[in-house]
């Protein structure tokens, strides 16, 4: 009933933090460093999953294997956006090879306009060194 897909997953995951901590009532929890939210500062993001106190004398808790769903979408989200991106590149590499072809082509069509003109401007040069008039018909 009422089920949707995650929305925002990637926002929801960038607004969490992460944290190390040791509870300071060791004698409802373990002891050592532990790993995971403050409860009320990913109320704030992902309220589904924090059990707020009933009483003053209870804790926040969390549920952290719901996150699992929040993580599943956002990776599924950032594959999108990867693949999305690698269309990309393969389109520009194929423009950019495309111009190069175009390019190079110029260049080569350049390259021997250039040598018939150097052809033409050396048999001009030999015609005025053996004394010939140089016209503008030549």
């Amino acid at each position: 009933k009422n089920i949707e897909t995650i929305e925002y997953p990637i926002e929801k995951l960038l607004a969490l933090r992460g944290v190390n901590f040791e509870w300071k009532d060791t004698t409802h929890h373990d002891t050592g460093l532990q790993m995971g939210f403050i409860a009320q500062e990913a109320e704030k993001v992902i309220p589904e999953v924090v059990d707020a106190p009933k009483t003053d004398s209870t804790f926040y808790s969390m549920q952290y294997a719901p996150i699992t769903a929040l993580l599943v979408e956002a990776v599924k989200k950032q594959q999108a956006i990867i693949e999305s991106q690698k269309q990309e590149i393969e389109t520009i590499k194929a423009e950019a090879s495309s111009s190069s072809v175009e390019t190079n082509q110029k260049l080569k069509e350049t390259a021997q306009k250039l040598a018939a003109l150097e052809a033409k401007l050396n048999a001009l040069l030999l015609q005025n060194s053996k004394g010939a008039v140089v016209t503008a018909e030549n």
